[in-house]
């Protein structure tokens, strides 16, 4: 009985849809009739589709002897370019087993997608006195035109305690911008160096700022010989070490840093 069932796309002519031109981010619906021309039900168990910018909607169906059903589906790019998409229905119980159609479309416009921008691309904190903190910023961007996540923000060293950073995620719409302080406590005198690391889901999926300071000076209550106090203050303040931040000389033997 089952080889007396058939069925067709009820326009003969209708092999395919165009789609033509579609501005990224839009969507343009069409559609496609099924008809059963057999004396049983035909059952439709899926129209499967290889690429998600088309997407078909019933998915599966029945349809009753000499009736119809509409598919309708729908193209919507997210990026400039020619698209195409042969979409298959499966049927059980037909002798053909399958049938099919050419889907295609062309994205045009700007391309959907966030971007991520950070400023600076080095910090520095030049020098900072052991024990005491500076704080700076980075200055991270969306200068896309959809969401941009930030899944993590950590440190390469993060176990030198050097240097911290804060938050440690973000959500930029397009064009907003957010600041992660990004903190310097040099526990020792020399230059500390360390990266931060941005994760996102822009292009590239990691973005990497060096940064960088120098540790000066001893632990407040540490006497130092005047003569060297003296010469550190004049090296200080050629590096433009803020006064707070300078050793106190005294006309004793000895200062008090």
């Amino acid at each position: 009985m089952w080889d007396r069932i058939s069925s067709r796309v009820s326009d003969p002519l209708r092999t395919s849809i165009r789609f033509g031109d579609v501005v990224n981010g839009k969507s343009r619906k069409d559609s496609v009739t099924i008809v059963n021309t057999g004396i049983g039900p035909l059952v439709i168990n899926s129209i499967s589709t290889s690429k998600s910018v088309f997407t078909v909607s019933p998915n599966s169906g029945t349809i009753a002897p000499f009736g119809s059903m509409k598919v309708y589906v729908t193209f919507a790019p997210p990026l400039r370019g020619f698209l195409q998409w042969r979409d298959l229905f499966f049927m059980n119980n037909t002798a053909k087993g399958k049938d099919s159609i050419l889907v295609d479309g062309n994205g045009t416009g700007v391309d959907i997608k966030a971007v991520f921008t950070v400023s600076p691309s080095l910090l520095n904190f030049d020098s900072v006195q052991v024990g005491t903190t500076k704080v700076d910023t980075l200055r991270v961007t969306n200068t896309g035109n959809t969401r941009l996540n930030i899944t993590d923000v950590n440190l390469l060293k993060s176990s030198s305690g050097q240097f911290t950073v804060w938050p440690d995620f973000g959500m930029l719409y397009p064009g907003d911008t957010e600041a992660f302080a990004v903190t310097f406590t040099p526990t020792s005198t020399g230059l500390k160096q360390d990266t931060v690391r941005f994760y996102h889901d822009a292009a590239g999926g990691l973005a990497r700022v060096a940064i960088s300071g120098i540790g000066y000076g001893a632990r407040a209550g540490y006497e130092i010989p005047r003569r060297a106090c003296v010469a550190f203050l004049r090296d200080s303040a050629e590096r433009n070490v803020e006064d707070g931040q300078r050793p106190r000389c005294t006309t004793t033997a000895t200062a008090t840093c």
